[in-house]
């Protein structure tokens, strides 16, 4: 028996754009979420969606149901991310230390950080959105695949074979990336 998402993915494949959107709402806030992290540009990250959602509708009629419909999405997504990167800069090692000097130099944002730090009722959520942060700054050290590796892993809970799927890797390559990848922000942490 076709259960309601398969009549709506039957649909999307018959080109109602409706249908699409209502299967690709279900995860287009992780998507804008990942491509954030990836860019880092918030304007990028919602361009790069809706280029995504462009691509994948148009490309619709290749889905061939091999992963779920989230992962072949995050695919073309990926390839877009990289293309992008790969015109733009990509952050230096020293980036961090860059941030932590101009935060020391400027009395005025110190105050400011601290104020809000003090005052803030919800300082375990500041907290774990600063982690979340230091692990995107330390992230943008990586080459590109590992990067995005170690992103749809540790942050979007993706499966090492989703990730196989999402790169078109050998597991083998997508277990090196992910090692060589916490390995690399392991030792930029430590300095």
């Amino acid at each position: 028996m076709e259960n309601q998402s398969d009549r709506v993915l039957g649909k999307a494949l018959d080109g109602d754009i409706n249908a699409f959107q209502l299967l690709f709402g279900q995860f287009q806030q992780p998507l804008k979420s990942y491509l954030y992290r990836l860019l880092a540009n918030r304007n990028d990250a919602e361009d790069l969606t809706h280029d995504t959602f462009i691509k994948a509708f148009d490309s619709l009629q290749t889905f061939r149901g091999e992963s779920s419909l989230k992962t072949w999405v995050f695919q073309i997504a990926t390839h877009l991310a990289y293309n992008y990167l790969r015109r733009s800069k990509r952050w230096t090692e020293d980036v961090s230390e860059k941030a932590k000097k101009m935060v020391l130099e400027n009395e005025q944002l110190r105050n400011e950080i601290s104020r809000i730090h003090e005052s803030s009722g919800s300082a375990q959520y500041d907290i774990k959105e600063h982690i979340d942060t230091c692990f995107s700054c330390i992230s943008k050290n990586l080459p590109i695949e590992n990067q995005v590796a170690v992103i749809l892993k540790d942050i979007y809970e993706f499966s090492v074979p989703e990730i196989c799927q999402i790169l078109q890797k050998t597991e083998g390559v997508v277990k090196y990336l992910l090692q060589d990848a916490r390995r690399t922000m392991t030792d930029i942490f430590d300095r």
